[in-house]
């Protein structure tokens, strides 16, 4: 019963780290191509020494946009160096010892409370991410197949590590936001108890004093 407890919070863990990186990965990428986006437009008005509309107004969305996406990248690396003090305990618990367990579930839980409003972002970040990562997939289909009839191996090569590397992420970041939807459902469940037992408890004591 503990061993079957622990693997199932053990995935659940696996689960919330994965939605971490999706997260940073879709917020880098993010900031990296809209860094590009800056330099390539903003280098035609350097030259002419003139604003050029509407790039300009183009470019100060991307900028404040930017700035958001890299504040949310901040965020998850914050979380994710947060959240690797709670994963080490779990690296220990191959004896299945009943207070490891508990240890794992408050930890875990209070890392969820303390986050909990970041957690909607997070699934919807990382839907967006696995879905970018799907169109980019799909994008090269056609390319390909092209390279498949008349590219050099090397050309094949490269476009299919490309290709399933979009394929891999595009899914990934899908199927984990889908997953962590499901144990958001069970760790609110869990904070729900949580707060009811600590009223009792509370009503209990006022009642013995």
């Amino acid at each position: 019963m503990i061993n079957e407890t622990l693997n199932r919070l053990t995935g659940e863990m696996r689960s919330f780290n994965s939605l971490i990186i999706m997260n940073i990965t879709g917020a880098g990428l993010a900031v990296a191509m809209g860094m590009a986006f800056v330099v390539r437009n903003v280098h035609p008005m350097v030259a002419a020494r003139t604003i050029i509309w509407p790039e300009a107004a183009m470019v100060a969305l991307v900028v404040a946009g930017g700035v958001l996406l890299f504040r949310w990248f901040l965020t998850g690396v914050e979380m994710m160096d947060e959240y690797q003090d709670v994963r080490e305990k779990s690296s220990g618990h191959e004896n299945g010892a009943e207070e490891s367990a508990t240890e794992l579930i408050v930890k875990n839980m209070a890392f969820y409370r303390d986050h909990r409003e970041s957690m909607n972002g997070l699934i919807l970040g990382s839907l967006v991410t696995g879905a970018f990562f799907l169109l980019s997939a799909t994008s090269q289909v056609r390319y390909l197949f092209s390279v498949l009839g008349s590219g050099t191996p090397f050309e094949v090569a490269f476009i299919l590590v490309g290709f399933s590397l979009c394929l891999v992420l595009g899914v990934a970041g899908v199927y984990i936001s889908y997953m962590f939807r499901r144990y958001e459902a069970t760790w609110d469940r869990r904070l729900q108890e949580s707060r009811e037992a600590e009223k009792r408890l509370g009503e209990l004591l006022e009642g013995s004093s």
